[in-house]
């Protein structure tokens, strides 16, 4: 988080107070109301300021709709949604490094822990490491990079698909740090390649 100066976003549009209060009571229309509706216009400065908008304990609107495990729709939209506006902001990227409490997460954190093996977890986990690939050596409070958190979290599915989750983040983090070796500082062809391939091939068993 180190360079980052929280700004305010347009008072018109609280994205994360209304995700906090959609996941208290348990009603998500109102965030997915507000997404669709940001999604129809075209990108400007103030949904840049939403997307990145940090609340308390530098929770951004992503950190928490991974938290509160936000329907996987709405999460998608989110995906969709700042992968419009990220190219345009790329110097907050290292926003995407925001925690959540003490847990000392980034978002690839939660998907190792709570997610499971389908094709539309696979997606997120695909824009995320694409995002920010440095996310994957990332340690958390417990000194796990989200490949440690996947190995020890098994997820509500079969061995065979848990195996397969942790493979990705594995081969993921294995060509970052071989890169990284080689000067790299941003996700290379070569880990996108591996990503594909792996994910295509397993999801089409």
């Amino acid at each position: 988080m180190s360079g980052w100066v929280p700004r305010e976003a347009n008072p018109s549009v609280d994205l994360v107070s209304t995700i906090e209060a959609a996941a208290e009571n348990n009603s998500w229309d109102a965030v997915q109301t507000l997404i669709r509706q940001m999604s129809m216009s075209p990108p400007s400065q103030d949904f840049w300021k939403v997307i990145f908008q940090l609340g308390e304990e530098d929770t951004t609107p992503l950190t928490l709709l991974l938290w509160h495990k936000s329907p996987r729709n709405i999460l998608e939209q989110f995906l969709c949604l700042a992968d419009t506006v990220l190219p345009l902001r790329m110097k907050d990227r290292h926003v995407l490094l925001a925690t959540r409490d003490s847990f000392d997460c980034v978002p690839l954190h939660f998907v190792a822990r709570y997610f499971s093996f389908t094709p539309g977890d696979v997606e997120i986990l695909r824009v995320l490491i694409r995002w920010h690939p440095q996310a994957l050596v990332m340690k958390d409070c417990r000194g796990q990079t989200p490949l440690d958190t996947a190995k020890v979290n098994i997820h509500n599915v079969d061995s065979v698909r848990h195996d397969e989750f942790v493979k990705i983040f594995k081969e993921a983090t294995e060509h970052y740090n071989h890169d990284i070796c080689f000067g790299f500082k941003m996700l290379s062809f070569n880990v996108q390649r591996s990503l594909d391939f792996c994910v295509n091939a397993r999801l089409a068993r």
